[in-house]
């Protein structure tokens, strides 16, 4: 069975149907009223659960773990110089294209600033932590 959501995103289900709910105690709990047939409908996504379970896979391995931990700390430095280095804690427009852009100037404004200290010390390589475990 496809399904398409509002977004014209389409994925392929199955569907496993319960032909024990008519004499189950729960089943007005458990069944949605739009569901006319009284059976209880499960739809389970292959290539999503395949997807799902390669991205657990890849999250915990020990690279995973590590690229986490690099996403983690260039992040939160990024927002805390933001907020408290560049004393700027609120926007200064209304609408989101506004904010967004205004995002992107202070990420630009931010880059810059760190490119221009990195080729002041002479220091353009890439910095990973390798090890934090």
């Amino acid at each position: 069975m496809y399904i398409e959501k509002n977004n014209g995103f389409k994925s392929e289900h199955k569907v496993y149907l319960c032909k024990e709910c008519l004499n189950c105690s729960y089943s007005k709990d458990c069944i949605k009223n739009k569901n006319k047939s009284g059976l209880k409908r499960i739809y389970v996504a292959e290539r999503f659960e395949r997807l799902r379970m390669e991205s657990e896979e890849n999250i915990t391995s020990r690279e995973g773990i590590i690229e986490r931990q690099n996403r983690s700390i260039q992040a939160e430095g990024a927002f805390s110089y933001i907020k408290s280095g560049m004393e700027y804690l609120r926007f200064r427009h209304r609408s989101m294209d506004k904010i967004v852009a205004e995002m992107k100037l202070l990420s630009l404004a931010i880059n810059i600033r760190k490119l221009s200290n990195k080729m002041k010390e002479n220091k353009l390589g890439f910095i990973r932590y390798k090890e934090a475990i």
